[in-house]
């Protein structure tokens, strides 16, 4: 499920939320104010793949990647540990 990253139109703040493609709307709401957010384009849109450009690759391999496998260093191995451990999601 691609992430898309939504810009709030009062406070600033970017989130990033994962949509379908299909799915995906054009505005969202704040989690931090509760204004309007509007979709804007991502850098984890386009090509960019490593723990630096995608913000919350850490913060998930904190929960999901069990001890004895190697850190994460992209989004591939973000993927490949879902796999392995039959954590995909119904698609």
């Amino acid at each position: 499920m691609p992430i898309y990253e939504f810009e709030c139109r009062e406070c600033k703040d970017v989130q990033e939320l994962a949509f379908k493609v299909s799915d995906c709307p054009e505005e969202s709401i704040c989690y931090r104010c509760g204004c309007r957010s509007k979709k804007i384009l991502s850098k984890t849109a386009i090509q960019c793949d490593s723990e630096s450009d995608v913000k919350w690759l850490k913060s998930a391999e904190q929960v999901i990647r069990p001890a004895h496998e190697k850190p994460w260093e992209s989004r591939k191995d973000y993927n490949e540990c879902l796999k392995r451990n039959n954590l995909c999601p119904a698609g």
